[in-house]
C-alpha cells in the first residue's frame, strides 16, 4: 500500500497529510494530518503556502517572498533553509495576483517570480554539500513587462519548463 504525503496550504501554514491508498481508482481511505509546517520567522500575511512543491524527503512552501525548504528527519518535518534570490527580487505573485511557482526535483529548487523586472524570472537553486545557493537566474530575452515570465514551474531530472501569460 502507497502512502504519499500531500501539501495543502492553510491560512499561513502548510498542513502535510498522509494519505492511504489502496488503489489508483479509489478514493483515498484514510487521510490523517501528520504535521502543520509554519516558518520559523512567520508573521502576520506571509502565507505559507502560496506555492508548495514535494519530493521525497523534501518540501518547499513559499512565504513573505522567500522559500522555506523542509526536510523529513524520521516522523518529523523540520525547516532546513530559507532561499532568496541573490539580486534581492521576492519570489511573489505578478501585479494581477496570479500566485508564485515553485518546483522540486532533488537537490534543485526553481521558483518563478514573475514581478521580477522586466517580464519575471526563475530563479535555479541547488543543495551541494549540505547548502543550498542560487546557481542562476534565468529570463526570456525577448520578455516584455506583464509577460508573467514564470508564471508556471516543472522540473524533471535536468529538464525545466517555465510558463508565462
Amino acid at each position: 500500500m502507497r502512502r504519499p504525503h500531500w501539501l495543502i496550504p492553510t491560512m499561513g501554514a502548510v498542513v502535510l497529510q498522509v494519505v492511504e491508498i489502496a488503489r489508483a481508482d479509489t478514493p483515498p481511505l484514510c487521510t490523517v494530518q501528520q504535521q502543520k509546517l509554519v516558518a520559523s520567522d512567520a508573521v502576520s500575511g506571509d502565507e505559507l503556502g502560496s506555492a508548495v512543491a514535494l519530493h521525497g524527503t523534501r518540501a518547499a512552501a513559499v512565504a513573505g517572498g522567500e522559500v522555506y525548504v523542509f526536510e523529513r528527519a524520521g516522523f518529523d518535518w523540520v525547516e532546513d533553509t530559507q532561499l532568496a534570490p541573490a539580486d534581492g527580487q521576492l519570489i511573489r505573485a505578478d501585479a494581477n495576483g496570479s500566485g508564485p511557482a515553485i518546483a522540486l526535483d532533488g537537490d534543485t529548487l526553481v521558483a518563478g517570480s514573475q514581478d521580477a523586472p522586466p517580464g519575471g524570472a526563475v530563479y535555479v537553486f541547488v543543495k551541494s554539500g549540505g547548502a543550498w545557493s542560487q546557481q542562476q537566474k534565468l529570463q526570456d530575452v525577448t520578455g516584455l513587462p506583464n509577460d508573467s515570465f514564470g508564471a508556471a514551474v516543472a522540473l524533471d531530472g535536468d529538464t525545466l519548463l517555465v510558463g508565462a501569460l
